[in-house]
């Protein structure tokens, strides 16, 4: 028997296929008003809408960009409208023994 995780996990993965295929790409999403899509997809019962994957094309390129622990990580967009997303290096958030 499948458990719901390894159902979403296998969808992911097709997804992932098309994905690359289609040269986009893709986002597994399990946060949503399952019962609103289903009626929107027209659904009954006994099928039962566990995840949804969206697959497509960025309408952005962000720039991705390393920052000390003391400065700001917070998303900006440049005088280009270039989104920048600030991430933190691991080995300052993890300490490895």
């Amino acid at each position: 028997m499948m458990t719901l995780t390894k159902y979403g996990i296998r969808e992911w993965g097709v997804g992932l296929v098309a994905a690359v295929v289609l040269l986009a790409g893709c986002c597994w999403i399990g946060a949503f008003d399952a019962r609103a899509v289903e009626s929107l997809l027209d659904f009954s019962a006994p099928r039962r809408l566990l995840y949804l994957l969206a697959v497509g094309y960025p309408a952005e390129m962000p720039v991705g960009e390393t920052v000390a622990l003391d400065e700001d990580a917070s998303y900006y967009l440049d005088d280009r409208d270039v989104l920048h997303v600030p991430k933190y290096r691991l080995d300052d958030l993890v300490s490895w023994r």
